[in-house]
């Protein structure tokens, strides 16, 4: 578990009862997932409810909660929406951070336990009216649109040349030395294959839709009537729909999918003609962003060991079997 950021739990309580006039009887920290920037805690209230208060180092990504407000305001039920405060703000300040509060929902990841056929079915129907929906303009504006202009290599060269300056005296950044110059030639393959990738896609358009863009089952929810929500939409953008769908066609991880889960979902998601292409350039995109995102995090001076040491086993377990790396390496060709 994380280090809780540099807020008291009495300065959190406080400002939620402020802001929300919602009285917490207690907090109790989460794991956040894989975003260094963010904590996430559980907040029990007085009232019998309980709440996701989410905290984010810096302005959140607004246009996202934006527009998780609006597609459940359109009817996309399964979205986790934020609450509003009693003068309609989405989020506050709270000190150096940012707060977000949600509705908690009692339940597991889809990733623990995976999806019945059925869930399967709702997930790929959920995800057909996300990409079919048309955002009014002032919305769709805030969000990031696909420009296939990438600077992966030049990430990779930077990264490289701050390990070799480095504290090795750190284990966990030795470590992580040791890791990176061993798949460096790997990482820089990939990172140039996307740029391929994207400098072929940029000059063949195709219709961008409105992607979730972080799509793995671990942002799926089933809660105890086995109803599925999708969270986490902080990456939310303008894409081709290759984005979302390669989390389902091969995914980012042999655990959290299989063939019978593919065809699970296209049942609910429809016909759709993927452009192999396109996957293989998301798929060499992730897997060099996750690869940097890793090791920026261990080498960064301030996290604390708990969140270095999780980085770096993240950041091993990119090039397991079946993993990733993996998956971009078959999708990209044997000259990487």
């Amino acid at each position: 578990m994380r280090e809780p950021p540099g807020i008291s739990t009495a300065a959190l309580v406080a400002s939620v009862q402020q802001h929300y006039a919602i009285q917490l009887a207690s907090i109790s920290w989460i794991d956040s997932g894989a975003d260094a920037q963010a904590w996430v805690a559980r907040g029990q209230g007085r009232n019998g409810r309980d709440y996701v208060l989410k905290l984010r180092a810096g302005p959140p990504a607004s246009a996202s909660v934006r527009l998780t407000r609006y597609l459940q305001d359109q009817g996309l039920e399964q979205v986790v929406a934020p609450l509003a405060t009693p003068d309609q703000r989405l989020w506050v300040s709270v000190g150096d951070y940012m707060l977000i509060v949600y509705p908690f929902i009692e339940g597991r990841s889809g990733a623990d336990g995976g999806l019945t056929p059925a869930q399967w079915g709702a997930f790929g129907r959920l995800i057909k009216r996300l990409h079919s929906l048309a955002l009014p303009p002032e919305l769709a504006a805030q969000l990031r649109a696909e420009s296939w202009t990438t600077d992966w290599s030049a990430q990779v060269a930077a990264l490289t040349a701050a390990v070799a300056q480095a504290d090795l005296s750190d284990e966990v950044i030795r470590d992580f030395a040791a890791g990176w110059r061993e798949q460096q030639a790997t990482i820089a393959g990939l990172a140039r294959r996307a740029e391929e990738l994207a400098g072929a896609l940029g000059q063949a358009p195709a219709p961008l839709v409105l992607c979730h863009a972080d799509l793995h089952t671990w942002n799926v929810l089933i809660d105890r009537q086995d109803q599925l929500w999708i969270i986490d939409w902080d990456t939310a953008m303008l894409g081709r729909k290759e984005r979302d769908l390669m989390f389902v066609v091969a995914g980012i991880s042999h655990d959290l999918i299989s063939p019978e889960a593919t065809a699970g979902f296209f049942a609910g998601y429809g016909p759709a003609t993927l452009d192999p292409l396109a996957l293989a350039y998301y798929r060499a995109a992730w897997a060099v962003q996750d690869s940097v995102a890793f090791g920026e995090e261990i080498l960064r001076s301030g996290p604390d060991e708990a969140t270095k040491r999780r980085a770096l086993r993240l950041f091993g377990g990119l090039f397991k079997p079946g993993q990733i790396v993996a998956i971009a390496l078959g999708s990209t060709g044997a000259e990487l």
